[in-house]
């Protein structure tokens, strides 16, 4: 699937990046985009965006359960949900494994399968991934990449 889509680039604190005094946006990589939906979506709970309310895993809702495969395997159905319903990615291109990794830690890996176009870095052959951990003695998400990262397609 083509994934390729232009939006204002956002920084790490959630600010927007400015580049040259102007707003900077995702035109030297389209697929900085979907990276970009993947976090907020991963990062964000049911009515956090008063635009759109249903955008958002909730992943909150995990805090307090026990850290083992039964709970990484619900961690990844809802943030696998949450992306397919806000119709971010499509079910067939979507891949996401959960490992609990600490007592409070999971580490997630969420890869996409895109088509390599004239507009992103894709390489023809190539799945974008990007990681994360959800920490629940933190309450947060903590991304492990600052841009997509690029897995051969298997």
């Amino acid at each position: 699937m083509d994934y390729d889509n232009i939006d204002a680039m956002w920084g790490w604190s959630g600010d927007y990046s400015i580049k040259d005094g102007d707003l900077e946006d995702t035109m030297e990589d389209f697929l900085i985009s979907l990276f970009q939906d993947i976090h907020t979506v991963a990062a964000s709970s049911l009515q956090d965006w008063e635009e759109y309310p249903r955008l958002g895993a909730t992943l909150d809702d995990f805090l307090g359960e026990p850290n083992n495969p039964t709970t990484a395997s619900a961690i990844s159905n809802r943030l696998k949900v949450s992306l397919i319903s806000a119709g971010i990615v499509q079910e067939g291109d979507l891949a996401i494994k959960v490992v609990p990794v600490h007592n409070n830690k999971v580490f997630i890996v969420v890869g996409i399968s895109a088509a390599s176009t004239a507009y992103n870095s894709l390489p023809e052959g190539q799945k974008l991934i990007t990681s994360l951990i959800f920490d629940t003695a933190e309450q947060n998400v903590y991304f492990l990449d600052v841009a997509p990262q690029l897995i051969p397609n298997s």
